[in-house]
């Protein structure tokens, strides 16, 4: 974790009592501040679940630029051994379900892709190579303990390029990818919902305005159906879960309900609330984030969200445009202190996927090439023009605010 979104982060072990907090890795700031030769990171990449005294983590405690693999006891702190090395450009890590490191990510200068580890080599083998702007795939799972997994990936099968990246099987041996498994026409697919007993992915998720969960095993499918029920208008899903699948831990919330969680039997198929993440925030005081679309002055679809205060007409309000940071990420659907401070202040809130911004495809990255503060610009624009004309802001009283890229906005 960081300290007040310092982006500081540091590794910290604290036993379920709340006893025994230790510093494992410190964070950026306070090894700075002693004055070091060299800066040290860590970040872990696998609990090890059959070995619980420890974790793996990537650290560049060996070579500052490029991080290698060490095992890391998070009694003992430096109790740490070397599991892999890295070949030389390595900037991230890919185990399977045993915790073993099975493929790695690299970075080149303008070039990224994938490497595997061959088994019985031991030496790294380059799966794909290409431009941060040329189509490409991702490995995202693997299934059981074959060779089998799953790629997102804007290449179909027979070699031609699609837009929107889709979800495909993969076999990593063959190197080869089969049938195409989940799409969706306005984002790209997807993130996995994976499961532990099944050693497989049990689903996907993806948003375009509020996120929707699609859940393509069969008993899966029926268990979120009752936990749905159970919470409706909520955002549900299962955030930990025993290895025998008896109980498990359901996290719910909405853009004006923080996270909530819930304790779930599954041979009872009941539900028990466990904690509210922030008690004190009473949602029916909470404005709600709703999604929507507009068309850019050239013809682009935009996607965003718009927030009005609670008990407004919604009508003729001063405004607060808030585009996002990155700018390469987006806006996304739940609660927001910052948006809901407005809000509760009287003001509505806007917020735009402009072009530039992931998960739309790769023309709607593309089209933002050499057009910061152009085209670009002319998105949140037009966003807000948008607002004007539907009546709900008020063309005198608007002003613009954000952080990173949306500071830069």
């Amino acid at each position: 974790m960081d300290k007040d979104g310092s982006e500081s982060f540091g590794i910290f072990g604290i036993n379920t009592d709340g006893s025994m907090h230790r510093t494992l890795v410190p964070p950026l700031e306070a090894q700075i501040s002693n004055n070091p030769s060299r800066i040290q990171y860590a970040f872990v990449i696998d609990l090890l679940r059959d070995e619980p005294d420890y974790v793996l983590v990537s650290s560049n405690e060996r070579r500052p630029s490029y991080p290698d693999v060490f095992k890391m006891n998070i009694y003992n702190k430096r109790d740490k051994k070397l599991v892999q090395r890295n070949p030389g450009n390595v900037t991230n890590w890919i185990t399977d379900w045993d915790g073993n490191v099975v493929g790695a990510g690299f970075q080149e200068e303008l070039e990224s892709g994938v490497l595997l580890l061959n088994d019985e080599t031991g030496e790294w083998e380059e799966l794909i190579r290409t431009r941060f702007d040329e189509p490409s795939f991702s490995p995202v799972g693997v299934n059981g303990d074959g060779p089998s997994g799953y790629v997102v990936s804007n290449i179909n099968p027979d070699g031609t390029t699609r837009d929107k990246s889709a979800l495909f099987h993969y076999n990593f041996d063959t190197k080869q990818m089969g049938e195409l498994i989940y799409e969706h026409p306005v984002v790209d697919c997807c993130g996995l919902i994976q499961n532990r007993k099944k050693r497989d992915m049990i689903g996907v998720v993806h948003t375009v305005g509020v996120p929707e969960q699609v859940y393509l095993d069969e008993r899966w499918k029926n268990i979120m159906a009752g936990i749905n029920q159970a919470l409706p208008g909520s955002i549900n899903s299962i955030t930990s879960i025993d290895d025998e699948e008896k109980v498990g831990v359901v996290v719910s919330y909405t853009s004006q309900q923080p996270p909530r969680y819930y304790l779930f039997d599954f041979e009872k198929n009941s539900l028990e609330w466990l904690v509210d993440s922030r008690p004190w925030i009473k949602s029916e005081q909470m404005a709600e984030i709703k999604p929507i679309e507009f068309t850019s002055r050239d013809g682009k679809p935009m996607h965003g969200y718009l927030t009005l205060p609670v008990g407004s007409d919604g009508k003729n309000l001063p405004m607060v445009m808030h585009p996002h940071g990155g700018p390469w990420a987006r806006d996304g659907w739940g609660f927001n202190p910052a948006i809901q401070f407005l809000a509760n202040r009287g003001y509505a809130v806007l917020q735009v996927n402009f072009r530039g911004s992931t998960g739309f495809g790769m023309d709607h990255i593309k089209s933002s090439f050499k057009q910061w503060g152009q085209s670009m610009q002319n998105d949140v624009t037009d966003a807000v023009m948008w607002a004007v004309n539907e009546g709900v802001a008020d063309r005198d009283r608007v002003c613009i605010y954000g952080a990173s890229y949306g500071g830069y906005a």
